[in-house]
This record gives C-alpha cells, structure tokens and sequence, in this order.
C-alpha cells in the first residue's frame, strides 16, 4: 500500500523539517504500507494567513488528483488547519484525511477532554473553526499557544538548546490546560508535533501528548483498506458529492488539472 503524505510547508523554507519527516516517514513505512513525502512546490509563506493558506490549497487539491491517477491508495494533507481537505474528497477516488481531523478523533478516543497548543495564536481562530466543524466543541477543554515562528521550529531540529527551549515553551504551556480539566493534548502544528515526539515528549503530568502524524498515517491506512474492503470511503450524497461529469470536465480545462 502506497499513502501520498502531502506537506503544506515549503522544504526550501523548513528544510530541516523536510528531512526530520522524511526520515520519520520512512521508519513507519514497512512490507505493509509505504510513505512518499512531498512539500509545496511553490509558495509556503505563511499557512496561519488565510490569504497564503488560499494561495497554496489549490497545490494539495491538484496533487489529491494526481495520487489517485498514480495509484495511491490514501492521500494525507500534514498540516493542521486540513487546507483543501473537503474540495480534495469531492474530486479525489482515494481517501483523502487531514491532521486536525485525524488528531482530533484519535485524541477523542483517548479521553474526553482535549486541549491544544498552537505555534502562535495566529492560529487559534482556525484551529477553533475546526473543532466546530467536526462536532468536537464541547469536548474541547481549552487551546493555549507557545507563541514563535515556525522558522524557529525549524531551527530546532538542528539547534538542542533551541530544542530545549521550544519543549520548555510547551510544557509551561500545556500545564495550565491540565490543571483546567485537559486530559489529552495535541500540539496543533505538523512541525511542532514531530519536534516533540522526536524529543520524547510523549506525555506531561501523565497526560498523553498526540503524535498526529502517527494519527493522521494510521487512520489513513485504515481508510484505505476499508475502501479496498467495502468499495466506499466516503458518502457522495451531499457534502462530498463529486462535480458533474460535463461540468468536472470544463473545468479540468479552466483550471489545467488535465
């Protein structure tokens, strides 16, 4: 089994990021199911501006179809705000999941009350659009922030006292969620949670910390077989349903998908 891992961060900008989820990507990967890792191509800038995230979505749609048509049985959008998710399903014939989503239905198994940590609280007004979305909010316990950059995220990859301060940052952070009722806690950023996990950070006071990237492949994994299982993924009924097939093909012409 072959799992597209789509990245919406510019490995040109987070090289250091590039490399750590390749090589970690690669260790998941076994005679079962096997990972491919692709950044953006262009763009990159800044996901926690709507305006960028706009920009660089239509990368994570186009390459939904060209999984497909390459022969992937799952495509996995790594990045928190799930950018392209829902336009990815009505077009793509694989099972399409995204790192919030996965991370907070995985997180719900694990306990009632969950609680986030963004990278900075550009980030917050999503993060709490997604809980919305996906029927999550009243489990949601609260949502803290460690306020820096992703560059800096990135930089700690290679720099240990850079890393022991992002993992200061976040555990200061995540206690006060504990003591207001958290019981599960994921690090709401793709670059923040490999980090983490990478620096053993599996649990603070006893409450499990989410490695979402672990979530977001094995829920992709099982998707994938259960399509291969029942033919079905996803109901085409209302939210999902799939453009016309007059109208799909105009606009593979307008918006070179062809």
């Amino acid at each position: 089994m072959k799992i597209w891992y789509q990245s919406f961060a510019s490995f040109k900008r987070l090289p250091n990021y590039g490399l750590a989820i390749g090589d970690f990507l690669g260790k998941l990967s076994n005679e079962r199911v096997s990972f491919e890792v692709h950044g953006l191509e262009s763009g990159g800038v800044g996901d926690e501006y709507r305006v960028f995230e706009h920009f660089d979505s239509g990368q994570v749609i186009k390459n939904a179809i060209v999984a497909g048509q390459k022969g992937f049985q799952a495509f996995a959008i790594g990045n928190i705000l799930d950018p392209g998710l829902l336009e990815s399903r009505q077009v793509s014939e694989i099972p399409v999941l995204g790192l919030c989503e996965a991370s907070l239905f995985v997180s719900s198994l694990m306990g009632k009350k969950i609680s986030l940590i963004t990278v900075n609280d550009h980030f917050n007004p999503r993060i709490e659009e997604n809980v919305r979305r996906y029927g999550l909010w009243d489990r949601l316990k609260g949502i803290n922030t460690m306020q820096i950059e992703v560059e800096e995220l990135d930089s700690a990859y290679k720099d240990e006292m850079i890393r022991k301060g992002v993992v200061d940052k976040f555990i200061e952070g995540v206690r006060p969620l504990i003591r207001g009722g958290a019981e599960v806690v994921i690090p709401a950023g793709g670059v923040a949670m490999l980090l983490l996990a990478l620096a053993g950070v599996h649990s603070v006071d006893g409450v499990p910390i989410v490695n979402g990237i672990i979530a977001l492949t094995s829920v992709a994994e099982m998707m994938a077989r259960f399509r291969d299982a029942t033919g079905m993924f996803i109901s085409r009924r209302m939210t999902y349903v799939s453009p016309v097939e007059n109208r799909w093909r105009e606009a593979q012409k307008v918006y070179c998908l062809e």
